[in-house]
């Protein structure tokens, strides 16, 4: 065996997650018995290099990536990358049942009747999501994905420049998928056989996905995020988050959390009334992201959702017997939710 290929069989691919604001970067090693997370980095972005994920300096952006294959932060330059949600269209659709081979060309009609020419020349993937009984019948869920080609171009160029290798490109709901069921193998063991609701609220967007059994129920990305709610704060009052305890009584912000908070809403009525899954109960509730640290977010959205909630344990299936301890990178682990769930794909050690 060759020592790349030792390499990638010890350590994971680096999962890439790109924001306008940061890149965040995570590896994991396999040991003889145990999965340790290897090392990870938080790289602040320039203003102005990434705008709603598209690519705006290269040079800029191509520096930043080279020095973390230069600084030897990472083990081999193998990457799975995600990209802004604003720069790829998802949507989860029902489909009678398909070989697939139908299913493969269905995808690309179902793509054009959903995209409607929003996107010109686009890249169109899918992921089947499973089988179910629709009114007698056996139908198939599919996650219908699409982005810009030009724009995934730009993004294998510039890591391509850096000196990595992209593996993947894939979106957030599915990487934070990955990562849940490695943190919850099999939900309904956890949930009594109610579903789960994960939240990560990041800065420029928020991630939402329903599980159950350890599959892939729906996804959806909603455009307010950490920055929406601070941006309208700082708008009416100039000033920073109240306490926890003012939550409820801070104007502007209980109306920029009820703007996430309908979104939310109608998320869980599309997935109850349009999906038929009126048989699916979805009680519990999971937090991360920058913006589940927001004081009293979290528990305003729970109280007005009637859900349990709690805040993801990311690093709960890792050892931590290495250099790295997980008390001392518990103020970063809560961003690192997408960078993790991409370092786990195509590697032996996270299947």
């Amino acid at each position: 065996m060759g020592y790349s290929m030792m390499l990638r069989k010890r350590y994971s691919p680096v999962g890439l997650d790109f924001a306008d604001k940061t890149i965040r970067a995570v590896q994991l090693r396999q040991e003889k018995r145990s999965v340790t997370l290897s090392n990870y980095k938080i790289v602040h972005v320039p203003d102005g290099c990434l705008q709603a994920g598209i690519i705006q300096d290269p040079e800029e952006l191509k520096n930043i990536l080279s020095e973390l294959v230069k600084s030897e932060t990472f083990k081999g330059r193998t990457v799975n990358f995600n990209i802004s949600a604003q720069q790829v269209h998802f949507r989860t659709i029902i489909l009678p049942r398909l070989t697939p081979q139908e299913l493969a060309e269905a995808i690309y009609w179902e793509a054009d009747k959903y995209l409607e020419g929003s996107l010109e020349d686009p890249v169109v993937d899918y992921l089947t999501l499973g089988e179910k009984e629709d009114a007698g019948r056996t139908v198939l869920e599919v996650l219908l994905l699409a982005s810009s080609r030009k724009v995934v171009e730009g993004y294998v160029k510039l890591l391509d420049s850096a000196g990595l290798e992209p593996l993947s490109l894939e979106i957030k709901p599915v990487s934070l998928f990955r990562l849940m069921k490695q943190i919850y193998p099999l939900s309904q063991k956890h949930f009594e056989k109610e579903c789960l609701m994960t939240l990560d609220i990041g800065d420029e967007g928020t991630t939402l996905i329903i599980m159950d059994e350890g599959k892939l129920l729906f996804a959806r990305n909603i455009n307010f995020g950490r920055d929406y709610i601070m941006n309208k704060i700082m708008e009416s009052n100039g000033k920073g988050m109240p306490p926890e305890g003012q939550f409820a009584e801070d104007e502007v912000l209980v109306a920029a959390a009820e703007a996430l908070l309908v979104e939310v809403e109608r998320s869980l009525e599309y997935f109850t009334y349009y999906m038929e899954n009126r048989e699916k109960v979805v009680r519990h509730l999971c937090f991360t992201g920058t913006g589940s640290r927001m004081h009293g977010l979290t528990s305003f959205l729970s109280m007005n959702l009637n859900m349990e909630s709690h805040h993801a344990d990311l690093f709960s299936f890792l050892d931590f017997t290495g250099q790295l301890k997980k008390e001392e990178i518990a103020e970063d682990a809560f961003q690192l939710a997408v960078a993790l769930g991409s370092s786990l794909r195509q590697w032996p050690a996270g299947k």
